[in-house]
């Protein structure tokens, strides 16, 4: 071998370094140019929740959900009319028409929509006694709600606490609570404790 000369082996190896040197330079420079760091050229990958690289820029996306509203369904205004004037309530729950007198409205302990009522009239899973019977109803799952004019039945007093009601809006035994001009949101720091007794 003449002297001063690189073996061939070794010569493709160094000039093989140098072209990949000379491509991260490039490289560097032309991301340093663009203002985005050569670290952020990641192809095809996720970065997180929310967040993806798709080629050269990396893409945050916005999320378009809304967190539930905590105004009042429609179902349970209708209810709070109802329990205000003394009026009958007749819907589908349970998939029995039913005939209810709503006593107490207002939320249960997970937040969910509940009024306990006396049913007097329709159908039920429990066989209704003639005189009628308290009943606990989610409204979420009650549809065909009307209400109309007629007796006005609250049941028997007894002596055990109803425990449907954990946050009551309006019950139609306490007349400070049926003053108000609208129904509270679940989280109304005027929502009350329920009563001992219905």
């Amino acid at each position: 071998m003449p002297c001063g000369a690189v073996p061939r082996r070794t010569l493709g190896g160094y000039l093989g370094m140098r072209r990949q040197d000379s491509i991260d330079r490039v490289w560097t420079t032309s991301s340093s140019r663009r203002g985005s760091p050569a670290r952020s050229r990641t192809w095809g990958k996720s970065q997180g929740d929310g967040e993806s690289v798709t080629g050269r820029r990396v893409v945050q996306r916005r999320s378009t959900a809304r967190p539930p509203s905590k105004r009042p369904s429609v179902a349970y205004r209708r209810f709070w009319r109802a329990v205000r004037a003394h009026q009958q309530i007749t819907c589908i729950y349970g998939g029995h028409d039913r005939v209810v007198c709503p006593i107490i409205l207002g939320y249960s302990g997970d937040g969910q929509e509940a009024v306990f009522a006396f049913q007097i009239g329709g159908g039920s899973t429990k066989k209704l006694p003639s005189a009628g019977a308290w009943r606990c109803l989610h409204l979420a799952g009650m549809t065909d709600i009307s209400l109309r004019s007629g007796a006005w039945h609250s049941g028997t007093r007894h002596s055990r606490p109803q425990t449907c009601i954990r946050y009551v809006d309006v019950d139609a035994n306490i007349p400070e609570t049926l003053t108000r001009d609208r129904p509270l949101a679940f989280g109304s720091p005027e929502l009350r404790p329920p009563r001992r007794s219905p």
